[in-house]
């Protein structure tokens, strides 16, 4: 009011003659003063400046000196109650939080509320690392505040995912590289000479999905805006559509039989079969160890339920519970009648205590190492279709064997580890029966399957307990004695014991305790 024009015109009242120029001259010097603040600045203090402005105006002003103190005095009061805003303000306004920050905390949070040796963080950890170098690129800085990622940001993020190969962490022309760079390398590669990436399902169940939980729980905690619960985060589709894994036919099973038969490493021998009389997982078969086979009931069974033995850092044994895909796998399997007729039953009886693959199991990433071995096989039995008919298929075909045998969905779920479908399939004991087992044993097997490659096997496996290279076993063969005659068929085995010369376990457990000797003065070095 006391700058606004009145229509009586009593500007000299103050006795000012200038006070129209001098009015004018303050909104200019006012605007070049504290018109632009800088985003350094409180509210308070663009309002302390203006006060010290204007006390200053109100005492070049010819008045009585009570109303300028009077002026001055209301212009504290005004500053004081915006410092006081400006206060709550500051107390209540939320902290600027990182986005190193948010995952560190987010992970140690997944930590602590899963299982000890759930692998699910460490596979957030991969996820969110990438999201995590994808914004400072983008951004430009370091360590950027999670509230200054947008929509734009994530939807930009997801076009990248799209050209991510999709065995990255396993092949060896990326091992040196971060998700970030192997994704830009392939997207600059076209024709042939690009790399497969993800498919559908995994590139949103597995990153997509989990870059969402991830963002949830920054706004529970810290309040930010979930970019999620609007529309505008754009997620392309992915290139590779999920194609169905098959079941084998009964031929194409003949053939992967006979080529493994033929070879002399375990893994490639066992494996294959095992898949096939039992539906177990390719990661859950490698990781088996003689302990694992037992009898429970008068049936012999593989049980994924025992702890595993494992040395910490420290050297101590310890026992864990095994690591597995999910719940309903850590189960007891039903070993079929076939699979000891085959002699695989008499082998691993007859294995050193600890894995009974130990070759594969000093790998970096067993299952890889396995997987790959398996593909080699098929390759060599000429049945391999990528993605279609690989090793996998032979947990499909198993399901097939127990639908041609009328075996109960309940019982079936149980024998491979799947998750019930429905709630009242869940009641109930979640491990197999007696009469359950029994039916698993005795599975007909499909017209046409030939084992007769595995009597060999079995003949290796009753004179030596472990397998051989095929020229020691025909030099052996032909210098039998009577008492030990070549197999005369699987039927043979079963009035045989594998048996392993006395000389060959000294000598290994020699060597076995001499490596225990050895090692802490190897670590130390």
């Amino acid at each position: 009011d006391f700058c606004a024009p009145k229509s009586t015109g009593n500007y000299t009242t103050f006795g000012d003659a200038n006070f129209e120029e001098r009015r004018n001259n303050y909104f200019s010097d006012a605007d070049s003063l504290y018109g632009a603040p800088t985003h350094l600045e409180t509210v308070a203090d663009v309002v302390e400046r203006i006060a010290a402005h204007y006390e200053r105006e109100i005492r070049s002003l010819k008045m009585p000196e009570a109303t300028k103190d009077l002026l001055v005095a209301r212009s504290s009061e005004m500053l004081e109650a915006l410092q006081r805003m400006e206060a709550r303000y500051e107390a209540d306004r939320p902290k600027p939080v990182s986005l190193g920050h948010a995952i560190d905390q987010f992970l140690s949070f997944k930590r602590r509320s899963l299982k000890a040796h759930s692998k699910e963080p460490m596979y957030f950890a991969h996820r969110l690392n990438f999201l995590s170098d994808f914004m400072c690129m983008e951004m430009g800085l370091a360590d950027p505040d999670i509230r200054e990622i947008t929509p734009d940001h994530l939807s930009d993020f997801f076009e990248l995912l799209r050209h991510l190969p999709r065995d990255h962490s396993s092949k060896p022309e990326f091992r040196e590289l971060t998700p970030l760079q192997a994704a830009k390398f392939n997207k600059v590669r076209v024709g042939t000479a690009r790399y497969p990436t993800l498919n559908e399902s995994t590139a949103r169940d597995q990153y997509v999905d989990k870059i969402k939980t991830f963002f949830s729980y920054c706004h529970k905690r810290y309040g930010i805006a979930d970019p999620f619960a609007t529309d505008f985060v754009a997620v392309p589709s992915f290139e590779n559509v999920a194609l169905d894994r098959r079941s084998h036919t009964v031929e194409e099973v003949n053939r992967l039989f006979a080529e493994a038969a033929s070879r002399t490493d375990p893994s490639e021998v066992w494996l294959p079969v095992l898949a096939f009389f039992t539906g177990g997982r390719l990661g859950e078969l490698v990781h088996l160890k003689k302990a694992d086979i037992r009898t429970v009931n008068g049936a012999r069974m593989i049980c994924l339920t025992a702890k595993t033995t494992e040395i910490d850092d420290n050297g101590k044994e310890t026992e864990a519970a095994r690591q597995v895909k999910n719940r309903q796998s850590r189960r007891d399997i039903a070993v079929h009648d076939l699979l000891e007729a085959i002699g695989f039953v008499h082998w691993a009886d007859n294995q050193f205590d600890g894995p009974l693959f130990p070759a594969i199991c000093r790998a970096e990433r067993p299952s890889d190492t396995a997987s790959k071995r398996m593909v080699r096989l098929y390759k060599a039995a000429e049945i391999h279709e990528p993605t279609t008919s690989v090793f996998h298929s032979l947990r499909h075909t198993y399901r097939d064997l127990m639908r041609d045998n009328d075996i109960a969905e309940e019982t079936a779920d149980k024998q491979v580890g799947h998750t019930p479908k429905t709630q009242g399939r869940m009641y109930g004991t979640r491990f197999l029966r007696p009469k359950e087992v029994e039916r698993l044993r005795s599975l007909e097997m499909p017209p046409g399957l030939d084992l007769a490659p595995y009597e060999r096997i079995l003949d290796m496996v009753l004179h030596y307990g472990r397998i051989v290279d095929k020229k020691r076993y025909e030099r052996d063969l032909k210098n039998r004695s009577g008492d030990s005659e070549p197999s005369e068929g699987l039927a043979w085995q079963k009035s045989r014991t594998a048996v392993i010369p006395a000389k060959t376990r000294a000598n290994a457990g020699k060597t076995l305790a001499r490596t225990a000797r050895l090692a802490p003065r190897v670590a130390a070095e």
